[in-house]
């Protein structure tokens, strides 16, 4: 499970990973657009977390999760096809976006250690059916971002 955080973590960390590229205006301003919507995912993830208490608690929480990557996958995806230079390590990206970007990455550390700090609670939920089917479609959402 906590293998399936991490890579939820890093999965909302790819918009911020391939942060690097030149620029247009309207390109940061939609590309801050959606790494702000990751942000919030992100951080709503990890005040729900928190406060799982039964396997359907949890099954809701990866559900929300893997809702909001499903909307923002393809947000990112036509992004990175409308303006190629988004995946450009070689310029930087303006302050705000990378304020974002750190925000994001500081995160998904945080995520690290809260799934830890919860993962005793969580594993006797995981082999709930409700639990593992909200696992599955967090994957699929996942495999959206790549």
């Amino acid at each position: 499970m906590i293998k399936t955080l991490g890579a939820a973590a890093c999965m909302l960390l790819l918009g911020a990973a391939f942060s690097l590229g030149c620029g247009k205006a309207s390109m940061y301003a939609e590309f801050e657009k959606v790494l702000a919507d990751q942000l919030a995912a992100q951080e709503r993830y990890m005040e729900d977390i928190v406060n799982v208490v039964t396997p359907q608690d949890l099954a809701r929480v990866i559900d929300g999760l893997a809702a909001q990557i499903e909307v923002i996958a393809p947000r990112l995806s036509e992004l990175y096809k409308k303006y190629p230079a988004l995946k450009s390590e070689e310029k930087k990206m303006p302050p705000s976006v990378e304020a974002i970007r750190k925000r994001i990455e500081a995160n998904a550390a945080q995520m690290g250690h809260l799934g830890e700090t919860v993962n005793a609670r969580l594993k006797i939920m995981v082999n709930d059916p409700a639990v593992k089917k909200s696992f599955e479609r967090l994957n699929e959402a996942l495999m959206l971002m790549e």
